[in-house]
């Protein structure tokens, strides 16, 4: 074995796959923004015989409620909800007790008001589930707002998790040129695609 041949050989397999992950990226997003801008969220990839060798599934984009102000929803709801919220033990200041006092002196130790996690659920399931910030009273609610996720692009290889004949097909296309590996290899040099 030729051992700096061997070398080149792995210094360029990991230049091609570094790239190839940049050009892959950019190119789900070019895809991902035009299937966002026809309303289309699933597309099928396909050899020129039709075979299909894959699909491309648009994800995310979705409008949820999440809490954006901890401060805010915890004001609103010791004020208007407080048996929603609970006494929630500062461990820098038990320790600072501990160290001062007796341990069975426990009742001293600061406490500080926080929003029961159950209500927090209920609340965002509530406003995912009607599209309105508000509780069982329809008062607004402060420190929840919808925000929107980001979008994203899913590739599933036809045959599934386990089983290869999706990629088979791919690597198959490239080796007969049905799919033209130079073309690919053409996205290459700079690093961006080719326009």
């Amino acid at each position: 074995m030729n051992l700096s041949a061997e070398a080149l050989r792995i210094a360029a397999l990991k230049m091609l796959a570094d790239d190839e992950t940049g050009i892959l990226n950019e190119s789900k997003l070019v895809l991902q923004t035009e299937l966002v801008e026809l309303g289309v969220e699933k597309v099928a990839a396909k050899l020129p015989d039709g075979t299909q060798v894959a699909s491309l599934c648009l994800g995310g984009g979705k409008s949820l409620a999440v809490v954006s102000d901890d401060d805010a929803l915890l004001e609103w709801v010791a004020r208007i909800h407080p048996d929603q919220t609970e006494a929630v033990i500062d461990p820098d200041a038990v320790m600072r007790w501990m160290q001062e006092h007796h341990p069975d002196e426990m009742d001293q130790i600061d406490t500080t008001l926080d929003v029961r996690p159950e209500y927090v659920d209920a609340l965002l399931g509530s406003a995912n589930a009607t599209g309105e910030i508000a509780d069982q009273d329809d008062n607004a609610v402060p420190g929840i707002e919808f925000m929107t996720s980001n979008y994203s692009l899913r590739l599933t290889f036809a045959g599934g998790k386990n089983v290869t004949p999706g990629r088979d097909a791919v690597r198959e296309a490239c080796r007969t040129g049905v799919i033209n590996v130079q073309d690919l290899l053409g996205l290459l040099p700079s690093g961006h695609l080719v326009a």
